[in-house]
């Protein structure tokens, strides 16, 4: 607890709790794009894959 109540005077005492609010909220933001890109890369070799085997399906 006290380790809590220390934490919160230096953050009051340093005004660091906007900056801090900020870098959480660029961090969320950061981690959102970053599982948005791997969604894309994985839905993207879903689709090469199914296109693969209907080309192959075709030839057949």
């Amino acid at each position: 607890m006290k380790e809590a109540k220390d934490w919160g005077e230096f953050k009051e005492e340093n005004r660091l709790d906007e900056e801090l609010e900020t870098y959480k909220k660029n961090k969320v933001s950061f981690l959102q794009r970053a599982d948005y890109r791997e969604f894309e890369r994985e839905r993207d070799a879903r689709l090469a894959v199914q296109a693969k085997r209907k080309s192959n399906m075709r030839e057949d």
